[in-house]
Formats: structure tokens, sequence, C-alpha cells
């Protein structure tokens, strides 16, 4: 009886001391650290391996301790130059402060990933199109630098920041942007040759003349007469009868009777039209497209 009893306590003990060593004992992976709080003052780092934390009087927060990659996905930014670019990358963040990395009253990770996002953000808006296919490594490296120095408050370092991929969408600011790149270049091209060294963006003539207006009226018995009043001011019609075309060339004042008469045959008609016709928008996407690729490869 008293054999009975003696092993029940012994049970009783074993079981009281095994979950004693649970609640205490804590394993501390590699590339963990714990960050122990004791009565809200003394503040120790442990790990890895076997340390003790006392239930009720320790505060313990696992940290990362190897680097670890965030990822940066359809990060949608602005150029310096106007255009919306798509922006995939990633940054290579490392612990450095576990203390403070335990502290921080939000999730960490979270508030680097979103410290990396607008700095990259403020990146390309410092930055025009061009220039972002061809970033060096001193420019990713001072970017890194402007993400750390915010992440720099909970403990997190940002050593690597890379762009694997910077998409342009198909919009009308592309277009705007190739139009504006031209122009630029012109500019620069003109400075260096008139050896001045200072590209000066040409300036377009203030538009203050009305906009350009078209009527048509009917001419019984022989077609249909376009008059066409452009920016500019220079008057012309176009008379359409049957297959032929007939194009009437104004002077500048108000006179009525043309000052040149040209009959078009209904190809010759065609041909001139395809000419006159602006490119489809596809066409012109196209055009950009191709002329990306060719910026990309010089400045590579």
């Amino acid at each position: 009886m008293m054999n009975a009893i003696a092993l029940g306590v012994s049970m009783i003990l074993i079981l009281l001391a095994v979950a004693v060593i649970r609640a205490v004992i804590v394993f501390v992976p590699r590339g963990r650290r714990l960050v122990v709080t004791r009565r809200g003052r003394e503040t120790t780092v442990k790990g890895p391996g076997l340390t003790a934390v006392l239930p009720g009087v320790d505060n313990a927060v696992m940290t990362p301790h190897e680097p670890d990659y965030l990822d940066i996905l359809w990060l949608a930014a602005t150029t310096a130059d106007g255009v919306t670019v798509s922006v995939n990358g990633l940054a290579l963040a490392s612990v450095r402060d576990p203390v403070g990395y335990a502290r921080h009253h939000t999730s960490p990770i979270s508030a680097t990933v979103t410290e990396a996002e607008d700095a990259i953000r403020r990146f390309v808006s410092r930055h025009d199109l061009i220039e972002l296919a061809g970033l060096t490594d001193d420019a990713l490296r001072e970017l890194s630098a402007e993400i750390t120095e915010r992440t720099g408050a909970w403990g997190v370092e940002v050593a690597l920041v890379e762009f694997s991929r910077i998409e342009i969408r198909l919009k009308e600011d592309l277009l705007e942007w190739a139009d504006g790149f031209a122009i630029r270049r012109a500019a620069a091209l003109a400075a260096q040759h008139d050896g001045s060294g200072t590209a000066t963006r040409p300036v377009a003539a203030p538009q203050t003349a009305a906009p350009p207006t078209m009527t048509s009226q009917t001419v019984p018995g022989t077609g249909t007469l376009h008059h066409l009043l452009t920016r500019g001011g220079q008057r012309l019609a176009v008379l359409a009868q049957g297959a032929e075309r007939t194009l009437f060339v104004y002077g500048s004042g108000a006179e009525d009777t043309p000052l040149r008469t040209i009959v078009l045959a209904r190809d010759e008609a065609d041909d001139l039209a395809e000419l006159l016709h602006s490119s489809s928008v596809p066409d012109r996407l196209e055009l950009v497209e191709r002329r990306l690729a060719d910026l990309t490869a010089q400045a590579r």
C-alpha cells in the first residue's frame, strides 16, 4: 500500500517537473534570437540553444537573426517625366538590433515593406524613365541607405535593393513621354552642337488661335463642299463630286476666289488621304516600344 502511494506521488512530481521544465526552458533555433525583458526593465538577448524564461516574470519575443528577402510586387510609381510604371523587386533586410525589433509596436516586417515601397516611389519620382533602364549600384545603395534611415528605428537594416522588372503601362502618358523625350533629346543635341553645354527645352508657340473648324454644304447637282479653317487661319476646301475630289486653296484674306485648284482622281485622293491620316494608337504604341528597346540598349 505504501509503495503504491509513493509511486503515485513520484509520478505526480515527475509530471509537475516536466510541466515546469516545458514552461521555463525555451529552445531558440539557429537563425533566431530571444529577447527577454524581466519585469519590464532588464532586457537580454539569448540564443541560439536552450534558455530559461520565467513565466509571469519574463516577457519573451522571438526575433529573426539571419538576412531575409522581402518581395516588392507590382508597385505603382510615376517617373520624373510623368510615366506610370510598375516595379517588381526585392529588399534584403537584416535585424541589427533585436531589442528595438522586439519593442516595435506593430509588425516590423510589414513596417519595413511599407517604408521600402514609399522610398522606391520617391526614388522613381526623382528619375526619368530612360534613367531607370541604367541604374548604377551607387544609386541603389543610396536607396538602401534611405530606407535604413527609417527602418533603423525598429532595428532593421536594408542592405540591398534590386529591381527585377520595371514595366510600362501602355497608356496615353507613355505617348506623351515619347514626344517629350524627343524634344529633350533634340535640345541636348543642339546644346552640344553649339558648344553651350546647356540644353534648353524648345518652347512651343502659345496656342491662342481658335480651334480648327470644318463645315460642309451640299452644292445642288454638283456634290458636297467641305470647308476647313486651320488654327493658323489658313483656309482650304474639298469638293466631293462622284469619284473626283477637288482641292481649293485660299489666301490669308477674306476673298472667296481660291488661289489654287487641284483635281484628284479617286486613287490619287486615296493616296493623299493615307499620307495625311495620323497613325492609330496601336501603331504609335508599337513605335514607342521599339524606341524604348533601342534607348534601353543604348543605356546599357
